[in-house]
């Protein structure tokens, strides 16, 4: 197994993740689509949480992802998506359609992977003629609520779009979020924790 390449953590990982998908899509009776929920669930998760912005609480920086090659694509999706009845959205801050950031949307995708309440899953897969041919996710938090349907070439197209983004904000941002110098001396931080008797 080949080691990380910390340096350009976010751009590594994720083409492994679309690499692994590409792979597992090509192979017969591999459960592809769970490997595709699975990938998304890699590309929502890790870069959300690497690059939660300073003065932008809960969302990642929007102005930082407005000026890459793919955001406008994933704007373009979350209007079809409003416009065919397949999202739906009641947070304050997301009401008008066009102010609808795609961090926002990253987020509450994000969140119905990672989160559950009422002791249900907050992601459905949709079953038609034996095969699954969408997925519903849903997030919820103090009355409000967003729903959202993709097909599964949808969520595919989505995962690919959400790693080229975060990629190229890793490359624009440099090596000065995280890199090898960081990750090491994180390694050592944790193995000292290790190290310590637990306290009963």
């Amino acid at each position: 197994m080949s080691s990380y390449n910390f340096d350009n953590f976010i751009k590594d990982f994720s083409e492994r993740t679309i690499r692994n998908m590409e792979i597992i899509d090509s192979t017969p009776e591999s459960y592809e689509v769970t490997q595709v929920i699975n990938s998304l669930f890699g590309l929502l998760i890790v870069p959300n949480e690497r690059y939660r912005f300073e003065n932008d609480r809960d969302n990642g920086n929007e102005r930082v992802l407005e000026d890459t090659k793919v955001y406008k694509s994933i704007y373009a999706m979350i209007g079809s998506l409003v416009d065919e009845k397949r999202l739906y959205n009641d947070y304050n801050d997301y009401k008008d359609r066009f102010r609808f950031r795609v961090s926002g949307f990253i987020k509450h995708l994000r969140n119905s992977l990672a989160h559950s309440g009422n002791k249900k899953i907050h992601f459905t897969p949709i079953n038609e003629n034996k095969e699954i041919k969408s997925v519903i996710f849903y997030d919820s938090d103090n009355g409000y609520e967003f729903c959202t349907e993709l097909t599964i070439e949808e969520i595919r197209k989505l995962g690919k779009m959400i790693s080229e983004m975060y990629c190229e904000v890793e490359a624009r941002r440099g090596r000065n979020v995280h890199n090898l110098r960081t990750y090491e001396k994180e390694v050592e931080e944790r193995r000292n924790l290790l190290s310590k008797v637990c306290k009963k």
